[in-house]
């Protein structure tokens, strides 16, 4: 079954299913895969943390606090950290083309992931982050692979 991970959101699923997020920019996605259990979980957020945040915007559009929730939810499923291996996508710089990387939000947003995934000791098996393209993420729980596609006719399947 397809299920569809919004902005700000996450979901768990289990194999066959498959869990896909559109229109990654500056956001980012994290696919979380238990090869073992052949279940897995994909967060899409819009900003990097909480930190200076009034508490109205809802809590998984932080990357610090979608990648805390999505992690319990798999633990509590029965998978283990040790068994887990991480892909990340997104992270593009939307305003390259103006010469505006003062504050790029999408580096911040791929940071985030790479230093959570370090602290909580999960491994990262592949990435595909910045850029100036928009990424669609479809992840097979099946495989644990990941195809990324963009309007500009990237392909890949990591």
């Amino acid at each position: 079954m397809d299920i569809i991970v919004k902005q700000c959101d996450y979901k768990i699923g289990t194999a066959p299913d498959k869990l896909i997020t559109y229109n990654l920019s500056t956001c980012v996605a994290v696919a979380l895969y238990d090869p073992k259990l052949k279940i897995g979980g994909l967060c899409h957020y819009l900003l990097p943390n909480d930190e200076g945040f009034s508490r109205r915007l809802t809590v998984n559009t932080f990357g610090n606090l979608n990648l805390r929730n999505m992690l319990d939810d798999l633990l509590i499923k029965g998978s283990q950290t040790s068994q887990l291996i991480a892909k990340v996508f997104g992270g593009c710089s939307t305003l390259e083309h103006m010469g505006a990387d003062v504050f790029d939000i999408g580096y911040l947003n791929s940071q985030t992931a790479f230093k959570f995934l370090y602290e909580e000791k999960i491994r990262i098996k592949s990435r595909d982050v910045g850029g100036t393209s928009y990424r669609t993420v479809s992840f097979n729980l099946d495989t644990g692979r990941v195809h990324v596609s963009n309007k500009v006719g990237m392909n890949l399947l990591y």
